[in-house]
């Protein structure tokens, strides 16, 4: 009998299109910040913290250690300047990525990164109408046969071979030696490390998910009203539910510390308003979920209602397993605790 022959393959990635797909994304975000700079009026903001509250003063002068105070009445003055700050630090970090981005691209040996334009200085380089068409001809003489070949082969970059991913955290972080101080993490702590006032002036390109998270549960609304009728059911949180089973749905997403709002609402394209029992964040992905709860599903104009309300979900492009979590019982068949722990750390814990 012929022994069959194990095969171990590795996992499928694309860690060159990842890295174009970075590079492109601050390219875009770095060109946009340069125009914004040029825009930005002279001077630099210095914000004073005074027991917990923020004084802001504006530097026009670089020997000037104190400045001239700007008053919070003047708000749109502050939160210019404030930009204009944040943007600056931002800048440098992008510059500093997208070089090293663009040295992982050109180390690959795929050919389809343009031409780096940052020197050594991290500046950007302005390329003259003649030195473009120079550079045309010259690189119209020089592409050889596997280089054209690369180019053009649509699977380059499908799989990964030993030892890559080694070498573009290598090529991206070549002077980091703690793995979390990344450039992510670095642009993500130029807001997270600012003075709660300040954040609240500024635009951040990104942020972490402590910030992301606070600024998420920090949004208000007014849920739907419970009458005295119902039950009273409260939660861990000490906010009130109307049934046992959204009682445990939001223990457990309390349990695993999965933010999430009790029937906020939603307004609907044709400006109808639904409640959804929950809306919950799956953190790590920075996407939003609906998660209904259908409780009576043994009666008949309950389970009517239920079809409405899904076809309502589908005309907004809220679709179940997308970003739609639908859980159901009857009188016979209540909803387990495992059930609802098995959705959470499928849907929203990965």
């Amino acid at each position: 009998m012929k022994k069959q022959i194990e095969e171990t393959l590795l996992t499928q990635t694309n860690l060159y299109s990842e890295a174009k797909r970075r590079y492109d994304e601050l390219n875009k975000i770095k060109i946009q910040k340069e125009k914004a700079l040029i825009n930005y009026p002279d001077g630099k903001l210095h914000l004073v913290n005074r027991h917990g509250n923020a004084t802001y003063y504006l530097r026009t002068d670089p020997s000037d250690r104190s400045g001239i105070y700007i008053p919070k009445t003047d708000i749109k003055k502050i939160r210019n300047y404030a930009q204009k700050s944040y943007d600056e630090k931002i800048l440098k970090i992008i510059n500093s990525e997208l070089c090293n981005l663009d040295s992982f691209l050109r180390k690959a040996n795929y050919c389809s990164c343009p031409k780096s334009s940052f020197n050594s200085n991290n500046n950007t380089k302005v390329t003259t109408k003649s030195e473009s068409s120079a550079k045309s001809v010259s690189t119209t003489k020089s592409t050889t046969k596997s280089e054209s070949s690369i180019k053009h082969n649509p699977n380059i970059g499908l799989y990964s071979n030993i030892g890559l991913k080694h070498r573009v955290n290598a090529v991206m972080n070549p002077n980091i030696s703690d793995s979390s101080n990344t450039y992510l993490t670095q642009i993500q702590q130029v807001y997270s490390n600012s003075h709660p006032d300040f954040k609240s002036l500024v635009i951040p390109i990104d942020m972490s998910d402590d910030d992301y998270v606070s600024k998420w549960l920090s949004e208000e609304y007014i849920g739907k009203e419970i009458s005295d009728s119902v039950p009273f059911y409260e939660t861990d949180l000490k906010e009130r539910v109307r049934s046992k089973s959204e009682l445990t749905i939001a223990n457990s997403l309390f349990k695993y510390g999965i933010p999430y709002r009790y029937e906020c609402p939603l307004t609907l394209q044709n400006g109808y308003i639904i409640h959804p029992d929950f809306t919950v964040l799956n953190v790590r992905k920075r996407q939003v979920f609906y998660w209904e709860h259908r409780g009576m599903m043994d009666d008949p104009d309950y389970a009517t209602h239920t079809v409405f309300r899904m076809k309502s979900y589908m005309n907004e492009g809220i679709i179940l397993g997308k970003n739609l979590i639908i859980t159901e019982e009857t009188s016979a068949n209540p909803l387990g605790t495992n059930e609802i722990e098995t959705i959470i750390k499928t849907f929203l814990c990965d």
